[in-house]
């Protein structure tokens, strides 16, 4: 038997409980080890010399920044604000462009279709007075002369339009062909001074 009976009382406890003892090993061993220790030791340990003492545990919630945590965040946020008001006047500089140039293109298309039509109807305006001239002077040169010289002018002149019309074609030569002959007696007549109608207008105005 042993000499200290706190001993093989825990002994007994211990083959009693079987592996359950394991979990209060250290509860159960606190006061044994502290009877085992030396007068001296206890003091030490009654001392607190090996305890550790608690951990004070910071009150301020572990998710909040600090104003040094916070700082960069803030930058970066004046950064992105700043590069988006950048790129707002990029867009709107560039869209201000695009439009004063899509501006100036449409005037300048307007100004030259202007131009055009202007131009157009200046050169209408001239051809169409030009054509009018001619047909006054053709149709005072028709009115001159005798009958058959008149008529030999209509006959020219039907044949020049017939020709600016149909051109170098085989209709054009057909229509000369055909008032050749037509052309010939005319001749003809103009030359016969006692033919009918030799006499001009003006010489028969200034005979009566």
């Amino acid at each position: 038997m042993s000499d200290d009976p706190m001993a093989e009382f825990l002994a007994r406890e211990r083959a009693a409980l079987g592996a359950e003892a394991d979990l209060f090993q250290n509860d159960s061993s606190g006061p044994a080890s502290e009877a085992a220790l030396s007068p001296g030791q206890q003091g030490e340990r009654s001392s607190g010399g090996s305890f550790a003492e608690p951990m004070m545990v910071d009150s301020e919630p572990v998710g909040a920044l600090s104003p040094e945590a916070a700082q960069p965040s803030t930058a970066d946020s004046q950064f992105q604000e700043e590069w988006q008001a950048k790129q707002r006047t990029i867009i709107e500089d560039r869209d201000r462009q695009s439009e004063e140039k899509h501006g100036a293109i449409v005037e300048e298309a307007k100004q030259a279709i202007d131009k055009f039509y202007e131009e157009y109807n200046e050169k209408k305006e001239k051809s169409i007075q030009q054509n009018r001239a001619n047909q006054e002077m053709e149709l005072q040169a028709a009115n001159k002369g005798s009958l058959w010289e008149r008529a030999l002018k209509q006959i020219d002149m039907a044949t020049k339009a017939s020709a600016d019309i149909q051109g170098h074609s085989d209709a054009s030569h057909k229509v000369v062909r055909d008032t050749s002959r037509m052309r010939e007696l005319l001749q003809d007549l103009k030359r016969d001074k006692e033919a009918p109608g030799v006499k001009s207008k003006d010489a028969v105005k200034a005979s009566a």
